[in-house]
């Protein structure tokens, strides 16, 4: 029985399969190490009620990046007619969804200081509260921008933390969460008057106390998922990786090529 010699070797169909599954597979591959796009979450309210004792709450927003796990801060407060009481400061707990105030070693408590123009991050205790900073670990410290209308009649207290280094601890428990949240948000939020606060050499808090304080609660509050933004240049693979890979692909094509010919 004769055979045909040809018959062993690929057909130009089978190989132009070849030719064109090989860059696929190189995209395909391109595509799983790229990151998806970062989505940001939002919650803004406005005249949103509370104890007024240090101002009324006119404006309260924050938002979350999941992708480079930035948190941004904004409240603004109306001078009380009342007292003439207008915050100068504030400490937050942010959540995912539920009232922060029973949980420990769950969340971060944010001190924010008007007058020296900086917000404090230590891990949130059930047990010292509002005076955490007294008992528990400093988690570091960002800017914190604090203006007040041409009139003095509002104050904004503003600031963005990059939470990634610390939602990321796991000395804390299986429970830490840091300060992060998508479509729920859980808030707790006093401001303050008359605040006295300072400082040691490592900037950690020696002192942080106020005359008067105010606040707004709020828990399960929805967000609004803010328009995803494409990756920055620091998430796209490097040049040598992504030369790397296609170095091996067109190897592979190649090999596979020599071998069925």
């Amino acid at each position: 029985m004769i055979t045909n010699a040809l018959s062993n070797r690929p057909t130009f169909a089978l190989k132009a399969r070849l030719l064109f599954s090989m860059p696929l597979a190189v995209l395909t591959a391109l595509w799983a190490i790229a990151p998806a796009a970062a989505t940001t979450f939002n919650f803004k309210g406005t005249d949103v009620g509370g104890n007024p004792t240090v101002g009324e709450y006119r404006v309260i927003s924050a938002d979350f990046n999941t992708n480079s796990n930035l948190f941004s801060w904004s409240s603004t407060l109306a001078r009380n007619a009342r007292n003439n009481r207008l915050a100068d400061g504030g400490w937050l707990v942010i959540s995912d969804g539920p009232d922060p105030r029973p949980f420990s070693q769950e969340y971060v408590i944010f001190y924010l200081d008007g007058n020296n123009g900086k917000v404090s991050a230590y891990d949130y205790s059930n047990t010292h509260r509002s005076h955490s900073w007294g008992s528990t670990t400093f988690l570091g410290s960002a800017p914190l921008t604090s203006t007040t209308t041409a009139d003095g009649e509002q104050r904004t207290l503003d600031f963005s933390f990059d939470m990634s280094a610390i939602n990321s601890r796991t000395d804390f428990g299986a429970d830490w969460k840091g300060t992060q949240f998508t479509d729920k948000i859980g808030i707790w939020f006093h401001g303050l008057d008359g605040l006295q606060a300072s400082y040691l050499e490592s900037e950690e808090l020696s002192q942080f106390s106020y005359k008067a304080q105010g606040w707004y609660d709020a828990s399960s509050k929805e967000t609004i998922a803010l328009a995803s933004h494409p990756p920055t240049s620091q998430d796209i693979p490097e040049p040598g990786m992504i030369a790397a890979l296609g170095v091996v692909a067109v190897a592979a094509f190649k090999l596979k090529w020599q071998k069925n010919s």
